[in-house]
């Protein structure tokens, strides 16, 4: 099983990205936890990626934020706001969300299917 996390920060202007192998566990879900400094919510809309942006290339994915983000305060996230759009704007465009955005740091995961069925 293989699988890669994209880490949208929100202060800063690059993701970080890992590459993951085996099993989808508890370990990854207290890294995800770390990452977004908080209680794990999975943003609804947020299905598809293309990464590298700009390479045409789209990948099934789920992305995490801080499910108590904007309660927090959390910074705004810009560019995770652009991949959301993008999502929404190639998966789901009957039925986009309006007027909502994304703050602090944002985790995509996407991979194999043997990876993402048990995630």
């Amino acid at each position: 099983m293989r699988a890669t996390m994209i880490v949208i920060n929100a202060d800063e202007g690059v993701p970080s990205v890992k590459e993951l192998q085996g099993e989808p566990g508890p370990e990854l879900q207290r890294e995800i936890h770390e990452l977004i400094g908080g209680f794990l919510e999975r943003v609804p809309q947020f299905d598809s990626i293309e990464y590298p942006m700009g390479s045409r290339v789209r990948h099934r994915c789920v992305a995490f934020c801080n499910e108590d983000g904007k309660r927090l305060q959390l910074t705004s996230n810009t560019l995770a706001d652009v991949y959301w759009a993008m999502s929404q704007l190639k998966d789901h465009t009957d039925e986009m969300i309006a007027k909502e955005w994304l703050v602090g740091n944002v985790v995509v995961i996407f991979g194999d299917q043997e990876f993402m069925e048990r995630l």
